[in-house]
This record gives structure tokens, C-alpha cells and sequence, in this order.
């Protein structure tokens, strides 16, 4: 089932407490998850990063602005 069809809701917000729509989340490219978190890339806005955390009620955090800057933020594990 969609979040939307669970909680009847049919946006969420990020984490500066804007309203963003699941129609947009559902255009996002997923690139990495970690215990049901979802690492994801929004193609319509530069590729901008995004945490997108379903089990949290669908809430979304913007990581960086495009894909070289969060890739400069990176640190590297030997």
C-alpha cells in the first residue's frame, strides 16, 4: 500500500517544514537504503538529495542541493 492510502494524507513535510506532495516522492530515483530508509534523487530539482523515511510517517530531508555537492561531503573509509 501507498503512505498516502494508509494515512489518507497526500504530502508530507521536509525537514524546514514545507509541504512536499508523495505524487513529487514518487518521481524521486532511489540510489541507497539503510534499515528501510531510502537515499533518493529528485531529477525535476538538479538532482538534488534527499532522505526520504517511509516508517517516520513519509517524512523527507533534503541532504544537498545536487549530486557534486553531496558527493563532495562524502568521507571516504579505508
Amino acid at each position: 500500500k501507498l503512505i498516502q492510502d494508509i494515512t489518507g494524507d497526500t504530502t508530507t513535510m521536509d525537514d524546514e517544514g514545507n509541504r512536499i506532495p508523495f505524487s513529487r516522492i514518487g518521481s524521486w530515483l532511489t540510489i541507497g537504503y539503510d534499515n528501510e530508509d531510502l537515499l533518493c534523487v529528485d531529477p525535476a530539482d538538479n538532482y538534488s538529495v534527499w532522505g526520504f523515511y517511509p516508517n517516520e510517517g513519509g517524512d523527507v530531508e533534503k541532504l544537498a542541493d545536487n549530486l557534486d555537492e553531496f558527493l563532495e561531503g562524502l568521507e571516504l573509509l579505508e
